[in-house]
């Protein structure tokens, strides 16, 4: 059971799918990808064919080294596996499910291009994870449903209460897992004020930079469960595009 139909729940749903698991995805929204289809679907990926094919010398080590100057507060570890993986774990992989990049660009804090941007921008990212879905007869979308509580019952989470948001009807789904995929909180001015970076100066105004189900909802059911939330000042580092883990 996955909660959130954006990049994050449509990839897991599919690591799932390939494993034979059944699979029920619930979004709140009446459609598919999240606050996702209002990005630029662009992907820092490192050692492309792209890149070579315009003659950029890329390398895990070169983006390492950038990443990690000029990264704020970086994981090491976590930024290792990146620069090692992003080239087969997103960039073969999405190309296999038919997704086509249209250029390579350079950020600031790269020393070479490596910012890979959608053919279609961020709406032909989620479609091709949406529509490869969809390809397996073992998955569920159960649309404009609010995931309200989490199901507990000896000492695991087996399941999620929703709210049905057209007509209001009460529901609990069960099963062996549940992720929550729900997306970030940047439309929640009081969490993101909650959570502002404690060296920087808050501001007067803020404004709202994602999709309007961005509520940090999923936050909350997994504190009220137990879990454990690390690192909320850290949205996005935007030296190396790629998110904080």
């Amino acid at each position: 059971l996955i909660v959130g139909a954006g990049p994050s729940g449509l990839s897991a749903a599919l690591e799932a799918l390939q494993q034979g698991a059944r699979v029920t995805v619930i979004d709140m929204w009446s459609i598919f990808g999240g606050h996702g289809v209002l990005s630029g679907g662009v992907l820092s990926i490192v050692g492309t064919p792209m890149q070579r094919a315009q003659g950029i010398e890329d390398s895990p080590e070169l983006a390492y080294q950038d990443f990690i100057k000029w990264g704020e507060d970086n994981n090491p570890e976590w930024v290792r596996f990146y620069v090692n993986n992003s080239r087969n774990l997103i960039y073969d992989w999405l190309i296999g499910m038919g997704l086509e990049f249209r250029s390579v660009g350079r950020q600031p804090g790269n020393r070479v291009p490596r910012i890979h941007s959608t053919l279609g921008g961020g709406r032909a990212l989620v479609t091709t994870l949406y529509q490869e879905c969809l390809k397996y007869p073992n998955v569920d979308f159960i649309w404009n449903h609010k995931v309200t509580d989490l199901v507990r019952e000896k000492q695991r989470i087996s399941g999620v209460k929703t709210e049905n948001l057209r007509t209001g009807e009460l529901q609990i789904f069960r099963a062996f897992a549940v992720i929550l995929a729900t997306g970030g909180f940047q439309s929640s001015l009081d969490m993101v004020r909650q959570n502002w970076p404690k060296h920087l100066k808050s501001p007067d105004r803020l404004l709202f930079s994602a999709g309007f189900n961005a509520t940090g909802s999923g936050h909350e059911l997994a504190q009220e469960a137990g879990g454990v939330l690390r690192s909320l000042d850290h949205q996005w580092n935007y030296s190396t595009g790629i998110p904080h883990p």
